[in-house]
């Protein structure tokens, strides 16, 4: 007697394959779940990130730490978003607008004193008038050159606040190439093309605030050289003015067109 061999329909077949499969689902999951419960065992890891994603330290300003050879950082908004680089703006502009002030002072006190050497022209001597002339010149080329100093001074404040701020942060850009295992740090704006991630701008922004601060006093600005006045200065002084307001030359700049020389009256 022969034993006939059951045979199974194709849509049984896939309904019990189906089922099977779910109970697999089930039974990785529960155990998924049990391994992640027991204290001290390791998430299974997909790896699909492994090697993108650096094992650097823990840190306070950034995670997760992208791990590069190459990083990039925007030098100048790394200085003025940082609270070293906030301050100086702000004192260069509280001193510039002092300096403003003053030249408008000087420029009216220059103008009244013009217009009294001229007034008094027609009751002096040529060669009275023609000695005035030349010591109110003089005296509106000294407030020249001082004007001048006062802003080269203010550049020469911000140049020293600005490679103290790079002097003092350079420690801090070593340490961050320590932990990201980067080999260089270079300027965004001399790449061509670079992901965002790259960019450490933001986080050594907030690690040169919790280390530097403001960075007040640490800045040392090197002593003024005066320039030495022409040769000829002395023996050869500029004819005053009377028609121009003095304001070109206590600006800085050349007396405008307008200006015409003061000349004693005819004998």
């Amino acid at each position: 007697m022969t034993r006939r061999k059951a045979s199974i329909s194709p849509s049984k077949a896939l309904s019990r394959a189906g089922l099977v499969a779910a109970a697999v689902m089930v039974l990785s999951g529960a155990a998924f779940a049990q391994q992640a419960e027991q204290p001290g065992t390791a998430t299974p890891e997909l790896g699909l990130t492994r090697g993108l994603i650096g094992q650097a330290p823990a840190s306070d300003f950034s995670q997760p730490v992208i791990m590069s050879a190459l990083l990039t950082v925007d030098q100048e908004a790394l200085y003025a978003e940082s609270a070293w680089g906030k301050r100086v703006k702000r004192e260069l502009e509280e001193q510039t607008r002092t300096i403003s002030d003053e030249n408008e002072r000087i420029v009216r006190q220059l103008a009244a004193e013009e217009r009294d050497l001229t007034e008094a022209r027609q009751t002096l001597s040529p060669q009275e008038f023609r000695k005035r002339a030349d010591t109110f010149d003089t005296r509106v080329q000294e407030v020249r050159r001082e004007r001048d100093q006062r802003s080269a001074d203010l550049s020469r404040l911000a140049d020293a606040e600005h490679a103290a701020f790079l002097n003092a942060a350079l420690p801090l850009f070593s340490v961050l190439m320590r932990e990201r295992g980067a080999l260089a740090i270079m300027d965004r704006r001399t790449v061509f093309l670079a992901a965002d991630s790259l960019d450490v701008t933001a986080d050594m922004i907030a690690r040169i605030d919790k280390s530097l601060g403001d960075g007040a006093g640490r800045a040392v600005v090197p002593p003024r050289t005066d320039p030495a006045p022409p040769p000829d200065a002395a023996q050869q002084p500029q004819p005053a003015q009377t028609d121009g307001d003095h304001s070109d030359a206590v600006n800085g700049s050349a007396p405008g067109a307008a200006a015409s020389p003061v000349t004693p009256p005819p004998q």
